[in-house]
């Protein structure tokens, strides 16, 4: 019989709620290694937090992944051939509305494929 694992153990997801001046300036970049060092490949993700969730506002943001998601991937992954791989969706995390762009590539590294994502 399986046992549950202790809270303490249990993976858990950190949410900060930044001051509204702050919220306005943030940017954060978090930069991860790969754990093979002969690893070639490069993967961002470039999020962009929206709104508080609500039925209304969520419709919104779907309707803007449908407007963006055949133009990000024409343009990140066809025209400019950015990355195999090139993927943009609503994200909802913590009651709040979010939306991401997803890159990866072999050929460029973060530093290109978020200047292009900007």
């Amino acid at each position: 019989m399986e046992q549950e694992l202790p809270a303490k153990a249990r993976p858990s997801d950190v949410i900060v709620r930044l001051a509204e001046d702050e919220a306005k300036s943030a940017d954060c970049t978090v930069v991860g290694r790969a754990k093979n060092p002969k690893e070639q490949n490069s993967a961002v993700e470039s999020y962009f937090q929206l709104m508080p969730h609500s039925v209304k506002e969520r419709a919104t943001v779907e309707l803007l992944e449908q407007v963006m998601e055949e133009a990000c991937y024409d343009t990140l992954r066809t025209k400019e051939q950015l990355g195999y791989t090139v993927s943009c969706g609503l994200r909802l995390t913590g009651g709040v509305l979010g939306f991401c762009i997803n890159v990866v590539s072999a050929s460029y590294g973060p530093e290109h494929i978020i200047s292009r994502i900007e």
